[in-house]
C-alpha cells in the first residue's frame, strides 16, 4: 500500500494519485467496450494504466472496490492503498465525482458485484485482459448463467489475481455481522472455493494457496473489533479443503501484536454478550486459541486479559500462567477465610500442633495482603492483632507468630500499604493508620519515605500524623535535621506537632531553629507552634518577627501577639495600622491587626480609651453620619476585607455604643451584607444582656 522512493524507503500513495488511477480505470472500462482488444483506441485507453496501478503499492497488497448501500444510492468505497477505507466521492473533485462515481457504482451493480479486489501480483498482460473482460458488452449485466460464463472467461484469459464477491455470495446475515466482517468472510469462502478453477496444483500447493488467501483477506482488516467477529464466525467460510479450525489458526496467528490486546477485549465482549450463534464448544475452541496466543506474549495488559478469560469460564486454573494461578489461589483462600472467619480465628487460638499452626499462618500471610487489597482493612487488622497477641506468648505459638509478623513487616504488605496510602483518599489513609501501627517500627521507613517523597500535601501530613502518634517523632526530627525533608514537608510536620500538642524538649529545640528557616512558611508555622507551646515567653520573638521580610510571617506574628494578649506588642500593631492608611500593600496586615485586637483585653490604640473606641473612630471617619456626611467627604474608603474585619471585632468586643454606629452603616448596606451586620449587632446585644444579668446577680447576692 505504499510505493518505493528513490532512497529505498516507502511511502503511501497520495489520494490524488489513487483518484487519477481510478478515473483512468473507469474511463478504460467505458471506452474499451466499444472496440476489440487489439484496436488502437482500446490500447490507447489502457496505455500507462498498469504502471499507475503498480505505483499504488509496496509489497504484496491489494486495491479493493466495495459497493455499499448508502440510503437510496449505491456508494463505492475504496480500500487498500490509503490508511483507511475511503469513499470514492471524497477522492475526486466534486465535478468528477458526480459523473464517474455513479457510473462505477452502476457498472458493479449490473454485474451484481459487491466487491472487486485487484492484487498487486497481477501482471501487465493479465491486467490488460482483466479490463477487456470487464468491458465486454456480453457481460454488461450478469444473471446466473452469464455470471458462470464471466468467471470462465476470466479463467480462459488467465485473470487469476483478482477476488470478487457477487451479491449471491454474501454469507447469511442471520448472525447480524458487521458489514465489513460479512464481506470479508464472504470473500474468504468464495476465494477458497474457486482456487481449483484457476490453478492446476497438487494438494499441498492448493493448501498453501488457501492459507495465502486467508492472509490476503485478513491484511486489510486493521480494526480490532472485526478480528474476533471473523474468528468466531469462521465456520461460515469453511470448505471441505479448509476447515473452520484451520481458518481459526490462521486468523489467530496473523493478528498483529499492535491490536492483539484490543482484539482480545472485543472477543471477550462478544462472548459475554453471547452474540455469536454458533455451537458453544466451537466458539470456545476459537477463544482458547486466542487465549494461547495472548499467553505467549509479554504485552502490557495481557495478564489482566488472561484473568478475564478465566473469570468468564473459558479456561481452567491449570491453564493460567504461574503468577496468575498463584493469585487466583490466594483469592480463593481469602474467600474461604471470609466464609469461615470465626472457625479460623478459633483454630489459631486453640491448635496444639506447631505444624498445623505454621501451615495456617503461611496461608494467612497472603490472605492478609489480599484483604488489604480488597480494602477490607478491619478484617486484615483482626488477623494482625491476633498475631501481635500471640507473639507475646511462650512456646511455639509465640515463636511462629513472631516469624509471621516479621515476614509481613518485611514483605510485600508494607509496600502495598504504602501504595494504598499514597493513592487513596483521606478516609482511606485514616483507615490504614491502625494497620501501620499494628505492624510496628518496621513500617516507619515507608511512612518517612512518603513524607519525604510525596508531592501531595495531605498525604505527607497524614503520614506525619501516624508517625507522631506511634511515637516516631525522633525519626521525623532526624530527617528534618539531616535535610531530607522539603520545606513543605517541614511546615506540615510543624503543623502536626502543634495540632497534636507534642511539646517535648527535643521538639521545642527544633522549633527554635526552624523559626529561623529560610522558607517563610516554615518560619510562620514554627512561630505559631511556639506560640501554642510557650505562649508569652516568646513575646519578644513575635515582636521581632513583625519586621520579617515575608508578609506571611508578619501576619502570623500578629496572630501570635493577639493569642498571648500582648500589651507590649500594641505600639507595634499601632504602627502597622498607621502604615496601612498610607499604602494598600499593608492591608492584609491591617486586617490581621483588627482580628488580633479582639483577643487583647483593654487594648488602647492612639490614645483611645479602648480598642472599641478606636475601631468606631475608624468607621466614623470612613462612614460620616448626619450633617457630617453632607459637609465632608470620607477620610478613607475601606476595602471589604478591612471593613468586615473591624465589624467582626466589634461583634466580638463591642458594647451597646457600637450598635448605634453599626446600625447607621447598615442602612447603606443591602442583601447578605445587611444580614451579616444584623447578626453582629445581635451578638453584641446578647453579650450585653448576659453581662447585665451577671451584674444583677452579683448585686442581689
Amino acid at each position: 500500500m505504499s510505493t518505493p522512493t528513490s532512497e529505498g524507503a516507502t511511502r503511501r500513495p497520495t489520494s490524488e494519485a489513487l483518484a487519477e488511477f481510478i478515473l483512468s480505470l473507469v474511463q478504460a472500462f467505458l471506452r474499451t467496450g466499444y472496440y476489440l482488444p487489439d484496436h488502437p483506441n482500446s490500447k490507447k485507453a489502457k496505455a500507462g494504466l498498469y504502471g499507475r496501478f503498480q505505483r499504488l503499492f509496496s509489497g504484496r497488497h491489494e486495491l479493493t472496490f466495495i459497493v455499499k448501500d448508502h440510503g437510496e444510492i449505491k456508494e463505492v468505497l475504496v480500500d487498500g492503498p490509503l490508511p483507511e477505507t475511503t469513499r470514492l466521492r471524497s477522492l475526486m473533485t466534486q465535478g468528477m465525482a458526480e459523473v464517474y462515481a455513479p457510473r462505477l457504482a452502476k457498472f458493479f451493480e449490473r454485474k451484481r458485484l459487491v466487491s472487486l479486489t485487484l492484487k498487486e501480483r497481477m501482471g501487465e498482460e493479465e491486467f490488460s485482459h482483466f479490463i477487456d473482460v470487464m468491458s465486454e458488452p456480453t457481460f454488461v449485466s450478469l444473471d446466473s448463467q452469464a455470471k458462470d460464463e464471466f468467471v470462465a472467461h476470466l479463467r480462459r484469459n488467465g485473470v487469476q489475481h483478482i477476488s470478487y464477491v457477487f451479491m449471491e455470495d454474501l454469507v447469511t446475515d442471520q448472525r447480524r455481522l458487521p458489514w465489513r466482517a460479512q464481506l470479508a468472510i464472504s470473500r474468504l469462502r468464495k476465494d477458497i472455493r474457486v482456487v481449483p478453477l484457476f490453478h492446476d496444483m497438487d494438494g499441498a500447493q492448493i493448501r498453501n494457496l488457501h492459507l495465502q488467501i486467508v492472509h490476503d483477506v485478513l491484511r486489510p482488516i486493521t480494526k480490532p473489533e472485526l478480528i474476533p467477529v471473523m474468528l468466531l464466525n469462521s465456520d461460515l467460510a469453511h470448505t471441505p479443503d479448509l476447515t473452520d479450525e484451520e481458518i481459526e489458526n490462521e486468523i489467530v496467528n496473523y493478528i498483529p501484536e499492535s491490536i492483539l490486546i484490543e482484539s482480545c477485549r472485543w472477543a471477550l465482549k462478544l462472548h459475554k454478550e453471547r452474540s455469536v450463534d454458533r455451537p458453544e464448544q466451537d466458539y470456545k475452541r476459537a477463544l482458547m486459541k486466542l487465549y494461547m496466543r495472548l499467553r505467549s506474549t509479554e504485552l502490557t495488559g495481557a495478564p489482566e486479559l488472561l484473568r478475564d478469560f478465566f473469570d468468564q469460564g473459558l479456561v481452567d486454573i491449570e491453564m493460567l500462567p504461574v503468577n496468575l494461578k498463584k493469585r487466583v489461589g490466594i483469592e480463593r483462600d481469602t474467600d474461604r477465610y471470609l466464609r469461615e472467619r470465626l472457625k479460623t480465628l478459633q483454630l489459631l487460638d486453640t491448635v496444639a500442633s506447631e505444624r498445623v499452626y505454621g501451615a495456617l499462618s503461611r496461608l494467612c500471610i497472603p490472605v492478609i495482603e489480599e484483604l488489604v487489597r480488597r480494602h477490607l482493612l478491619e478484617e486484615a487488622l483482626v488477623l494482625l492483632m491476633v498475631y501481635r497477641a500471640h507473639a507475646g506468648l511462650d512456646g511455639f505459638r509465640g515463636r511462629v507468630a513472631s516469624e509471621t509478623l516479621r515476614e509481613l513487616e518485611t514483605g510485600s504488605l508494607s509496600k502495598l500499604l504504602e501504595e494504598q496510602f499514597v493513592s487513596g483518599k483521606k478516609e482511606d489513609r485514616v483507615a490504614l493508620a491502625p494497620l501501620f501501627r499494628a505492624l510496628g517500627e518496621s513500617v516507619h521507613p515507608y511512612l518517612l519515605g512518603i513524607v519525604r517523597d510525596s508531592d501531595n500535601t495531605w498525604v505527607r501530613k497524614n503520614a506525619c500524623e501516624i508517625l507522631v502518634r506511634v511515637g516516631a517523632v525522633g525519626l521525623l526530627l532526624g530527617a528534618l535535621r539531616s535535610g531530607q525533608l522539603s520545606a513543605e514537608a517541614v511546615a506540615e510536620l510543624v503543623m502536626v506537632l502543634e495540632e497534636l500538642g507534642v511539646d517535648s524538649p527535643a521538639v521545642l529545640r527544633t522549633l527554635q531553629e526552624t523559626v529561623k528557616d529560610p522558607e517563610p512558611r516554615v518560619r510562620a508555622e514554627s512561630a505559631w507552634a511556639l506560640c501554642r507551646f510557650l505562649g508569652s515567653a516568646e513575646e519578644s520573638r513575635f515582636i521581632r518577627l513583625l519586621d520579617d521580610p515575608a508578609i506571611e510571617v508578619r501576619k502570623r506574628a500578629i496572630r501570635c501577639l493577639g493569642h498571648i494578649e500582648s500589651k507590649a506588642g500594641l505600639p507595634h500593631l499601632a504602627k502597622i495600622l498607621h502604615r496601612a492608611q498610607q499604602d494598600e500593600i499593608s492591608e492584609p496586615l491591617e486586617i490581621e491587626v483588627y482580628r488580633a485586637l479582639a483577643h487583647i483585653p483593654g487594648a488602647s490604640i492612639d490614645g483611645h480609651a479602648s480598642a472599641e473606641d478606636y475601631l468606631l473612630s475608624v468607621l466614623r471617619e470612613s462612614y460620616p453620619q448626619g450633617l457630617k456626611a453632607l459637609i465632608r467627604r470620607r477620610r478613607r474608603h475601606l476595602s471589604p476585607g478591612v471593613f468586615w474585619a473591624i465589624c467582626d471585632t466589634l461583634g466580638a468586643i463591642g458594647t451597646p455604643a457600637s450598635i448605634e454606629v453599626l446600625a447607621e452603616i447598615n442602612k447603606q448596606l443591602g442583601g447578605s451584607g445587611r444580614q451579616k451586620m444584623e447578626a453582629l449587632m445581635h451578638q453584641i446585644e446578647s453579650r450585653s444582656e448576659t453581662h447585665v444579668a451577671e451584674l444583677s446577680g452579683v448585686s442581689h447576692s
